[in-house]
């Protein structure tokens, strides 16, 4: 009897963690690498989509034709089956301000946004086709 107590807490907190970190279908049909190079810049690059959890990912690339980071972006979908990307102010390049979004449809990725460098603003168009 004192073992059951035991598994059935154990299968309560597996549960729990499960609901927790579930992944949403559109992060998986996002997820994976690309082609990618921003509009009047100087060349492609590999650009990667992981899973941040639920409908969260997190998108490495050279955002500023430059260097690489890291921002997360959260995702819908619309009826035709476009899947939106949100992405909300993120500082990025040691305090510059990176703020944006996006598309994704069968393939391929387009994302539009500024970084706000404190002095000067740019705005930047990427885009992508998945491998």
């Amino acid at each position: 009897m004192k073992n059951v107590g035991k598994i059935a807490a154990i299968l309560l907190s597996l549960c729990l963690f499960n609901a927790c970190t579930t992944i949403d279908e559109k992060a998986i049909e996002v997820a994976g690498f690309y082609d990618a190079n921003i509009v009047n810049g100087y060349y492609n690059f590999d650009l990667q989509i992981s899973l941040d959890g639920n409908d969260d990912v997190l998108i490495e690339a050279l955002f500023d034709d430059y260097d690489f980071e890291v921002i997360r972006a959260d995702l819908d979908r619309h009826a035709n089956g476009v899947i939106d990307f949100d992405i909300r102010s993120q500082s990025v390049y040691g305090g510059a301000i990176l703020r944006g979004d996006g598309e994704y449809i069968d393939g391929y990725l387009q994302l539009d946004y500024s970084i706000d460098w404190g002095w000067d603003r740019i705005h930047y168009r990427m885009v992508a086709e998945q491998f």
